[in-house]
């Protein structure tokens, strides 16, 4: 995954992905560790580098 600024802060719950071009300026470290967990049984980015952001 390809991230920008990171933030210390709550989760938002509000992530967006795109894997052309960055979403977003910033996101939280709540919100990467919920996206990391979350694709652990998702498939959606096998072998693909999402941008995330908030």
């Amino acid at each position: 995954m390809r991230l920008p600024f990171v933030v210390e802060g709550s989760e938002t719950g509000k992530v967006k992905e795109n894997l052309t071009d960055m979403p977003g300026a910033k996101i939280t470290n709540a919100d990467i560790a919920n996206f990391i967990i979350n694709q652990v049984n998702d498939r959606k980015y096998v072998r693909k580098t999402p941008f995330i952001a908030n």
